[in-house]
């Protein structure tokens, strides 16, 4: 449990910081914990850590109660949501695999594909004495759900 606290304290940091966009942050161990014992928002992102390293993130896009006609094994149901696309700001073509943070961005934060960042924050295998901060990360458009 201290390596997976390790690991999302920048992420809880960050989101601290823009508390009006996530409100209070909590951090569960899931063990014995179902579904109906979670508080969630409708469209907010979630974020499933296993093994220390292992990230899902999910949505609830819809929640209703389950009638006599709806068969039990259907649900929860998966779908994927492209809305939350994010290319790169950078050449516009891939999809982001990173969110960067700094003073140096055209926009703060700005999402970048691997090659843009590669190419804006090194030099020859060497990362620039920069003062931004880069975070990993994975489009909800391209989970196969």
């Amino acid at each position: 449990m201290h390596e997976i606290l390790r690991c999302f304290r920048p992420i809880r940091k960050w989101m601290e910081k823009k508390k009006d966009n996530f409100g209070p942050v909590e951090m569960k161990d899931l063990a014995g914990i179902q579904i109906q014992d979670l508080v969630c928002r409708l469209g907010y992102p979630y974020v499933y850590v296993h093994q220390g390293s292992c990230e899902h993130v999910f949505y609830f896009t819809d929640l209703r109660l389950m009638d006599a006609q709806d068969y039990p094994i259907s649900f929860p149901q998966m779908l994927s949501d492209t809305s939350f696309e994010h290319n790169c700001k950078i050449c516009h073509r891939h999809i982001a695999e990173w969110i960067v943070e700094g003073e140096e961005m055209p926009a703060d934060p700005v999402h970048m594909c691997d090659g843009c960042f590669t190419s804006y924050h090194f030099v020859y295998q060497h990362r620039r004495d920069l003062k931004s901060r880069a975070h990993p990360y994975m489009d909800a458009s391209c989970l196969q759900l």
